[in-house]
């Protein structure tokens, strides 16, 4: 009983400074440098302004983008859904070995185990995303606007 108090006691820790820890590990977004103070593995580089633009948020409206058929996938949903049956089926195997059959703690590891590589593989396409968005609207920036060719008629005879 005393060990499983403890793995119990393991797991909550986890949960409660790992998995933020993993969640927040790309915020740069704060006032003052005092908050980064203590990471130290940061890595100190200059910053390019034209790879690290800042962009503006823009409403989207998905649902015509889906109905014009731009939009096969809503990304963002499908993400969330995941992610909250991943979590789900890890709390329940949680429940499940604290209350019932011991032997579902390797099932409940592997879904821990889950949940932080699916978090770790979205925070990685979603910086992706955001790089090669903010890449296009450098490049957008920088191109002179197009000049519409000019058609020409033909002569009436």
């Amino acid at each position: 009983m005393g060990s499983g108090v403890l793995l119990a006691a393991l797991v909550v820790l986890w949960f409660v400074v790992l998995v933020p820890m993993v969640v927040t590990r790309g915020d740069t977004h704060t006032v003052n440098g005092a908050a980064n103070s203590g990471r130290t593995l940061q890595r100190r580089r200059p910053v390019d302004p034209v790879v690290h633009a800042e962009t503006e948020r823009v409403s989207i409206d998905r649902a015509q983008l889906r109905s014009s058929g731009e939009l096969q996938v809503d990304v963002h949903a499908r993400r969330r859904r995941t992610l909250a049956g991943l979590v789900g089926l890890a709390v329940l195997a949680l429940i499940g070995a604290l209350a019932y059959r011991s032997w579902l703690w390797a099932p409940q590891v592997l879904l821990d185990l889950a949940v932080v590589g699916y978090l770790m593989v979205t925070a990685a396409a979603a910086k992706r995303e955001r790089r090669t968005a903010a890449r296009r609207a450098a490049r957008a920036a920088q191109r002179p606007p197009r000049a519409r060719p000019v058609q020409q008629r033909p002569a009436a005879a």
